[in-house]
């Protein structure tokens, strides 16, 4: 099985991808500073790139800075 993002970092992916929220409102819903959630949010695409990479999926269309 493979590894999974850790969840905090997964929250907030979530909160502002799925949840089309902004990060200052994600980092209202998690009581985080607008800075946390951005890095939690790039550390999550860098993390979920690998995953894919190594399962042999092209992960170059993922998005940067969204």
């Amino acid at each position: 099985m493979p590894a999974r993002r850790p969840k905090r970092a997964r929250r907030a992916h979530r909160l502002c991808l799925l949840g089309e929220l902004s990060t200052a409102e994600a980092a209202e819903v998690l009581r985080i500073a607008e800075v946390s959630v951005r890095a939690r949010i790039s550390r999550a695409r860098s993390r979920l790139r690998r995953l894919l990479e190594d399962t042999g999926i092209d992960s170059t269309g993922l998005a940067e800075g969204r």
